[in-house]
């Protein structure tokens, strides 16, 4: 059996839908486009990217999907950045608003292996209504990994380090 996994990214309002994402562009706008407007909307020191809502999306051949765990596991951010996470069953609208005042929000800032620190996923039959710790929904979705980035005022400008955010699950 082989299940097939990939990252999908919804931004404004979830009108947009992104399949097959490779990356998180944290930025002050809320918007799927990478590059093109990464460095036209910075996040400036003292303030907060908008929230990014991504989540897993699993097809291909299995019986049953559990055990999701996500977490920040290899390089770090610059000094004065942070990164937030909460596991959200349900999309809203990105603000910059922050992500460490809404329910269950965890600092992943420090990266570590998935086995020392990590966030537990449950899945469902869509990236909003009911969720359990296994599935044997094909396809089959996760929770949304909500992140942020969030600096203090001393942030150095510009870009930060390029960071590994991990998602692993068992199938049979």
């Amino acid at each position: 059996m082989a299940s097939t996994f990939q990252f999908i990214e919804d931004n404004s309002g979830s009108a947009i839908r992104t399949l097959a994402r490779t990356g998180c562009y944290w930025k002050n706008y809320d918007s799927p486009w990478d590059v093109t407007d990464y460095g036209t909307y910075p996040v400036t020191a003292g303030n907060c990217s908008y929230r990014k809502y991504q989540a897993g999306y699993i097809t291909g051949t299995y019986n049953q999907v559990s055990n999701g765990k996500f977490g920040h596991t290899a390089n770090t951010l610059g000094t004065s950045i942070y990164l937030f996470t909460v596991i959200s069953g349900g999309y809203q609208t990105p603000t910059t608003g922050y992500l460490s005042g809404m329910g269950g929000a965890v600092n992943i800032t420090a990266p570590s292996g998935l086995a020392a620190a990590y966030q537990a996923v449950q899945f469902g039959a869509s990236t909003s209504g009911s969720f359990s710790a296994s599935t044997t929904g094909n396809p089959a979705y996760t929770q949304y990994f909500v992140t942020q980035v969030q600096t203090e005022t001393g942030a150095s400008p510009g870009d930060s380090s390029t960071i590994t955010l991990t998602f692993s699950f068992d199938e049979s």
